[in-house]
């Protein structure tokens, strides 16, 4: 006999159909995780809105008359100039520390509580004081693999970067008045997205199941959660692509229409605030929708390796 979350497994369709109604129950049940993922994803979002440096690189990149590749070019340049100043290193190494102990206890005291009920409805099990029982219980824990993942996320971001560098280079060439270099130019960048593509799928999977697996077998968590991705890594990417996809689409949506919302003169502020609560909303749902997905595989993976 086929059981109901089998026949649900059978198509990735129905896969994501589950696990956004599995999300709506448990917001239904556990209202406090959609206040708290609002809360995170409001303060990332006013951070966002007051961050100069796209703006900054645009109105540049206009300025003089440039494509995608120069800003992006451009971007990198200043960044390593200014990276690689003795002057400056010593002082952006002290406070980017700083910053990744601050942002990593911030994060476990709403990680270590809330992904505590979210793995406790998930797997069916019931506690009275699930969100204080998981502070209690993995706040120091959730500490570390937060700050262990910021600063491995950063290092992997930089080398990515510099990975694009050849890409960007021979593409901006092609796009500036070399016509011969477009068999290369194409060739280079479908390598180079191909490498940044599966870097990025490899690091975010066997890190994001490091989470799940901290609540489900804390003193094997990183083994277990690894062991569980190796496992099942294509399936895994599969999912991981589709959210990849919506993000992307909505992303530039919400970015065109906060360009076109600019232009108007009267009611710019009111289109904007709208469009802020609307992107604001999205974020804070769909990644709330990943987590469940993220903890919803691990545990039937690992279920499924241990039956």
């Amino acid at each position: 006999m086929v059981s109901s979350d089998e026949l649900i497994d059978r198509g990735k369709k129905g896969i994501f159909v589950n696990i956004i109604i599995k999300t709506l129950k448990i917001i239904r049940k556990r209202p406090t995780l959609i206040l708290l993922w609002g809360a995170i994803f409001l303060v990332t979002g006013l951070i966002n809105q007051m961050n100069p440096i796209f703006s900054l690189v645009f109105h540049f990149d206009i300025s003089r008359q440039g494509n995608v590749f120069n800003t992006l070019l451009t971007t990198l340049r200043l960044a390593m100039e200014f990276l690689s100043d003795t002057g400056y290193m010593s002082l952006v190494i002290l406070v980017f520390t700083g910053l990744l102990i601050v942002v990593s206890l911030l994060l476990a005291l709403v990680f270590s509580g809330g992904f505590n009920v979210m793995n406790l409805e998930i797997t069916g099990r019931r506690s009275s004081g699930g969100f204080r029982e998981g502070v209690r219980k993995y706040f120091l824990k959730y500490s570390v693999v937060n700050f262990t993942v910021l600063l491995l996320g950063t290092v992997f971001v930089l080398f990515m970067a510099i990975v694009t560098i050849p890409a960007l280079v021979i593409s901006s060439s092609w796009v500036n008045g070399k016509p011969e270099l477009m068999t290369t130019a194409l060739f280079v960048d479908f390598i180079t997205l191909l490498t940044v593509f599966f870097g990025f799928m490899f690091f975010r999977t066997f890190l994001l199941f490091w989470y799940p697996a901290l609540v489900n077998v804390p003193e094997r968590a990183f083994t277990i959660g690894k062991r569980v991705a190796d496992s099942n890594f294509w399936p895994i990417v599969a999912g991981f692509a589709l959210f990849d996809i919506v993000f992307i689409v909505f992303e530039f949506a919400f970015s065109v229409f906060s360009f076109m919302a600019a232009s108007y003169e009267s009611p710019a502020i009111i289109l904007s605030v709208v469009i802020f609560i609307l992107r604001w909303a999205f974020e804070t749902l769909f990644f709330l929708v990943f987590g469940v997905f993220v903890f919803d595989r691990f545990i039937r993976y690992y279920r499924k390796a241990e039956a």
